[in-house]
């Protein structure tokens, strides 16, 4: 028989599911993607419903809040010293004392590559190799099955939305570009492979097989978190 504790993180369940239904699209894909964010921050954090929005729980506690708005969505609370470390990030939205708001078509202020290897098979291990949050110039040791250790580096972003790296070996240069698209009232996720240099279209017709099934499976697991994440799992 369920626990009081458990009924009760059940019924916050459906009452996000319900919350989220009811936004308009543009809201909701704002709010989905605070939702998953969050939750790549923090691995242990969980899903909550209180003061009749949805909320974030760690270890039990309710840490924050965040909610949908006619023109933007909101995050709160957030201290002084959230406000002082995310200065930078947090310039071009508007922030108060205690909320920081976004507009909804705005790309929010963070990237997740490090978790690649909890949603698609070809990738066993990313090694970030710069501090701080990602951005142009930044590297990364990328492990996968069947292919050689590779360092990428981003060459360009915008943030939540698109990013392009590349990664450079004796005679070639592959350059692979991710971005997410609004879709009707979901995303829709591009991933490109290009092989430049001398040796780039023999090492892209030997490993064609490879890189089509490789695309494919993390696009199915790319697919598979994202709707995994908006049903509120």
């Amino acid at each position: 028989m369920p626990s009081p504790a458990s009924s009760g993180l059940a019924a916050e369940r459906a009452k996000l599911r319900k919350y989220l239904a009811g936004q308009p699209p543009a809201a909701r894909r704002q709010l989905r993607r605070i939702r998953e964010l969050v939750r790549a921050a923090i691995p242990r954090a969980t899903d909550g419903f209180s003061y009749r929005i949805p909320a974030v729980r760690v270890d039990g506690r309710l840490l924050l809040w965040y909610a949908g708005w006619k023109a933007h969505c909101s995050i709160y609370p957030v201290s002084a010293a959230v406000r002082r470390a995310l200065g930078r990030d947090l310039a071009k939205y508007a922030v108060s004392k205690g909320t920081i708001r976004f507009p909804l078509d705005a790309p929010l202020p963070a990237s997740d590559i490090g978790r690649w290897p909890e949603w698609t098979p070809t990738v066993t291990r990313v090694e970030p190799l710069d501090p701080g949050p990602l951005a142009v110039g930044h590297r990364a040791r990328i492990r996968q099955p069947r292919l050689p250790v590779a360092v990428w580096r981003i060459t360009a972003l915008e943030p939540g939305r698109s990013f392009t790296w590349v990664t450079r070996s004796p005679g070639v240069e592959v350059t692979a570009r991710h971005s997410v698209e609004p879709s009707g009232a979901g995303s829709r996720a591009h991933l490109a492979l290009h092989f430049g240099g001398m040796l780039g279209p023999l090492v892209a017709r030997i490993t064609r097989g490879l890189n089509i099934r490789y695309l494919g499976l993390e696009a199915a697991g790319l697919r598979q978190r994202s709707e995994a994440s908006s049903e509120g799992g």
